[in-house]
């Protein structure tokens, strides 16, 4: 009898979260708790279902037009899964998009989808997108793929009121409070990051990583310097950095290394997985002739701009995340250092 009770409460937890859980609505925005999207980060990615956080590490914010892995195919049916649940701004469109290994690519959108706290059984309900009409997600589970998505820009969107609180190293969210940038936390985003060495700085604006999500020595660098994180030797395509930290909206610029060729990011962001991210985002891969033929001899090189405004501000007293030096509560003068 105990068996058929336990049974019994494991369905009826299956129904809760496909009949509850997956239709939660705008319902989500009232859930302080739970990291919200910003008009600056308009979408969140967490790595478990149903929007479960127990650290900064388990996700990621994004900003608009820019591709983001969230699942891929890695073996014969076998699906390895970076996200799993995904909180987006209201009226905004959401595109989908399947990358094969063979250079294919599918897209498909969909318009105000704000929130799905299981993607993977998302694509099953809505076979508009993960069908074959959409990203052939739910299709050919054999072949290796990369998943991804981004936010379409939406200019005359509505944006999010905090009233009169400043948010000095994050965003205002839907919610009504802040949303702090990675590393940064408290109610209004005054905490910094406790390993300063794994953190940009005014100093040190960009840090590059050898491996991706961060791992691995950190090699930091000035602004306005540029650094090569991968080129083509001996027939391959080689990264000797896979992933990187941008200090708060600098401008980032990638370079092929003959000078023929720059793509700037006017808003930057930090970059998890180099590699991934110039497969997916082909406006600036294609661009430097990264995605060509390896047998082609190049590097690539990225830099990030300099803010001399920022030069001066005080790195315990000042917040320079907009562009110009805000003293924090408790400090005072033009570079918040008394």
């Amino acid at each position: 009898m105990r068996g058929e009770n336990w049974l019994v409460f494991v369905v009826l937890l299956f129904i809760f979260e496909i009949c509850c859980l997956h239709i939660m609505g705008n319902d989500i925005y009232s859930m302080s708790s739970i990291p919200q999207p910003s008009a600056e980060f308009p979408i969140v990615l967490f790595n478990r279902l149903n929007y479960q956080t127990s650290s900064q590490n388990d996700y990621t914010r994004l900003k608009e037009e820019e591709y983001h892995v969230w699942s891929q195919t890695v073996g014969d049916e076998k699906r390895e899964f970076r996200y799993r649940s995904i909180i987006v701004m209201p009226g905004r469109t959401l595109t989908f998009k399947a990358g094969f290994l063979s250079g294919n690519k599918f897209t498909s959108s969909v318009y105000n989808i704000t929130n799905i706290s299981n993607i993977h059984l998302w694509m099953f309900d809505n076979q508009d997108v993960g069908g074959s009409s959409g990203i052939w997600y739910t299709q050919w589970p054999h072949w290796e793929m990369n998943f991804a998505l981004k936010l379409e820009p939406c200019p005359h969107c509505a944006l999010p009121d905090c009233g009169n609180k400043t948010c000095y190293f994050g965003t205002c969210g839907i919610s009504g409070e802040c949303q702090c940038i990675s590393g940064y936390s408290g109610e209004n985003c005054t905490k910094r990051p406790t390993d300063l060495e794994k953190f940009p700085s005014i100093q040190y604006p960009l840090i590059l990583f050898p491996q991706t999500y961060f791992q691995g020595t950190p090699k930091k660098l000035e602004p306005d310097t540029f650094e090569v994180f991968a080129q083509n030797s001996q027939s391959k395509l080689l990264y000797t950095y896979q992933s990187m930290r941008i200090l708060f909206r600098r401008k980032v610029t990638f370079s092929r290394v003959d000078h023929n060729a720059e793509v700037e990011v006017p808003i930057g962001r930090d970059i998890e997985d180099i590699p991934l991210f110039m497969i997916l985002n082909e406006h600036i891969g294609d661009e430097l002739w990264i995605n060509y033929s390896p047998t082609i001899e190049l590097s690539f090189a990225v830099k990030i701009q300099d803010n001399p405004a920022c030069t001066n501000c005080s790195n315990v007293g000042g917040s320079c995340f907009t562009g110009s030096c805000v003293c924090l509560p408790g400090y005072i003068g033009e570079y918040c250092d008394s």
